[in-house]
């Protein structure tokens, strides 16, 4: 008496049936994390996405180029619909849930192996952190979410576009169109040209520069250092001791006219030193008159006192008797 009730209640539990396979549909999940494209290219400029994120309709544009990259990862979702666009479960289809298969297809329609890839060692597909990517999965629900980097390049076979392809394994279930997935098209390369057209930018930019800086210097208002004659400006540099003219075998009319401040300064010293001491000086010597400068500068600079003999030596030639 007492299992009758559960008896009768679990004889009252629906049993799910499979749906229809003909009112089924496997679309794109546009509200899943999508880094499909990774760049679209139109009239030959690359153009990202914002924040990851496609507004508006300026990618599916038909003159626009999708393009993938080996470096990130590609990521959509597809979701499995009613003929009303309500969510239905891939076990409905099929017992244990849908099995489906990603594959990469060449423009033409040809399934790529990784016999295409001429990396060794390296599938069409790679997954998180370039670890091997399982392409077929059970659909349980109505939603799945693809994560890999497509390894692959257009470059490999030939510049050929490629496109994503997703179908059930059950042949029966494979010949129906509405429960296969075809991508757009794409470019797959190996980096984001978005650095690359930035370099190129660059590179530009330093030859305009450089074309200015050439219509300047063939300008009138231009003048070279080296053009210098009678009445003409002498041009001054800023620049550290020793620099150019430095060496006194060299012609003063084979180079541009520099006067170095440094050697202004040690100019000026130099005639200070070379001029007569006031006749009220007690030591008339200049050679006398240099030579205890240098010892004065010494102190006050904190250099090491003189020694005994070189105090000596500088007292005789002011004729101070030591």
């Amino acid at each position: 008496l007492l299992q009758a009730p559960v008896q009768s209640t679990l004889l009252r539990v629906p049993v799910q049936t499979l749906s229809d396979p003909g009112e089924a549909w496997l679309i794109q999940d546009l509200n899943a994390p999508t880094s499909f494209p990774h760049v679209v290219e139109i009239a030959g400029a690359p153009v990202h996405p914002e924040h990851n994120v496609w507004h508006g309709s300026r990618h599916q544009r038909e003159d626009a180029q999708w393009q993938q990259c080996a470096t990130k990862m590609t990521r959509f979702g597809l979701r499995l619909v009613d003929g009303h666009g309500v969510d239905i479960h891939g076990s409905t289809l099929q017992q244990g849930g849908l099995e489906l298969e990603l594959t990469l297809q060449s423009i033409t329609g040809e399934t790529l192996s990784d016999a295409h890839n001429p990396r060794p060692h390296e599938a069409l597909l790679a997954g998180s952190g370039k670890g091997a990517f399982e392409t077929k999965v059970k659909l349980m629900e109505s939603r799945h979410l693809y994560r890999c980097h497509v390894m692959l390049l257009s470059s490999h076979i030939g510049g050929a576009l490629i496109r994503v392809h997703v179908a059930p394994t059950r042949p029966d279930l494979a010949a129906k169109p509405n429960l296969c997935f075809t991508s757009r098209p794409f470019l797959s390369r190996a980096r984001d040209p978005g650095p690359a057209s930035a370099r190129a930018a660059g590179k530009r930019k330093a030859a305009e520069d450089a074309e200015a800086v050439g219509e300047h210097l063939e300008s009138p208002e231009y003048q070279d250092l080296s053009a210098f004659g009678d009445g003409e400006p002498l041009y001054r540099s800023a620049g550290g001791c020793g620099g150019c003219g430095d060496d006194d075998d060299d012609d003063d009319d084979a180079g541009p006219r520099y006067a170095s401040a440094c050697d202004e300064a040690e100019t000026e010293a130099e005639a200070e030193a070379e001029a007569p001491p006031p006749a009220s000086a007690r030591i008339q010597s200049v050679e006398a008159r240099i030579r205890l400068q240098g010892l004065l500068d010494a102190l006050e600079s904190q250099q090491p006192l003189p020694s005994g003999p070189q105090l000596v030596e500088a007292l005789r030639m002011c004729r101070i008797a030591a």
